[in-house]
């Protein structure tokens, strides 16, 4: 993912609002059944400093995901927000001069993602002991197990 810097590059204090769309973005989430939907947006500003270019906005999203609780195939939009520094050294000159921000979008992508997504945030989810997804039907399976230590507390509570 390149950003033509050529109109900024010698003025410090410049910038340069770009919208980018990218078909083909290939994010490596390890261990996680996650896929992007294309295409993503994004709608970032680039900001010459002193020395350093200052790449900030924010990439829109939607990812194919399983709900955490009831493991439900969905979809879910995203906002990443971006806010990274691209050192001058970064900066390839050829026919137009070019900064590659791919990296910065990755991670910036990976941190929007969220550790556990749900369908909904009544999700009952999936019973521990049959696996009937509870938001469909539910299930006659004893839920409430008491810690055998405990147990004496317990006591004291059906006293009431």
């Amino acid at each position: 993912m390149k950003i033509d810097i050529s109109d900024i590059r010698g003025d410090i204090g410049a910038f340069k609002e770009v919208h980018l769309t990218k078909e083909d973005v290939d994010v490596q989430l390890k261990g996680r059944d996650i896929e992007i939907e294309n295409p993503v947006e994004m709608d970032l500003q680039v900001i010459n400093t002193d020395e350093s270019f200052l790449v900030t906005g924010t990439i829109d999203l939607y990812l194919a995901v399983k709900c955490s609780r009831c493991l439900k195939p969905f979809e879910m939009a995203v906002e990443a927000k971006v806010e990274e520094e691209v050192s001058k050294d970064r900066v390839e000159v050829g026919q137009l001069t070019t900064i590659d921000i791919e990296d910065e979008v990755i991670d910036s992508i990976m941190l929007a993602v969220p550790m556990k997504p749900v369908c909904d945030d009544e999700c009952a989810g999936l019973c521990p002991s049959c696996g009937i997804n509870l938001n469909f039907e539910d299930c006659d399976c004893f839920m409430h197990t008491v810690d055998p230590r405990l147990a004496k507390l317990e006591e004291l509570l059906d006293n009431d």
